[in-house]
């Protein structure tokens, strides 16, 4: 389980390196702790990428495949994140390179934002993140009334 949020900024080449508190929630061995998803994603309608292991990509293209039985626009979704999704390897310090494509479709700055959020993690530029941080803090006391006890 992810969870966090960390400050990078990315190289002259696109890596990005993952925090060392991220790493401990992926086995050591294995292509858990090997390889990412790297696909486009949206958080408040802001769009920013965001990493996925092996098994979580698989779990969610499965998920968006089983909407589409009963809503035909999970279809279009499919195709946009498959399309657009890159597997990337880390090498031995933890790096992955962001595919060039990606950082161009989400706009993203060398300076970016890594959060942890459950089986994935979003990287997303600092500036973006704030206007919805504060957003999500508004929205905050009524939000948190409605989760189940």
């Amino acid at each position: 389980m992810f969870a966090g949020t960390f400050e990078h900024t990315l190289d002259a080449k696109n890596r990005l390196v993952i925090p060392s508190r991220l790493r401990a929630a992926l086995p050591a061995d294995g292509p858990e702790g090997k390889a990412f998803y790297v696909s486009q994603w949206q958080i408040a309608g802001t769009k920013c990428l965001s990493l996925f292991t092996p098994s979580a990509w698989a779990d969610h293209t499965a998920r968006i495949e089983k909407l589409g039985e009963v809503d035909e626009n999970a279809e279009l979704l499919s195709a946009l994140l498959n399309a657009d999704a890159d597997r990337v390897e880390r090498d031995a310090e933890w790096r992955i390179v962001l595919p060039e494509k990606l950082i161009s479709t989400v706009q993203l700055g060398r300076d970016v934002l890594l959060l942890g959020q459950r089986r994935q993690i979003l990287v997303i530029d600092p500036k973006k993140w704030q206007a919805i941080r504060a957003q999500a803090e508004a929205n905050y006391p009524d939000i948190y009334r409605k989760v189940p006890q």
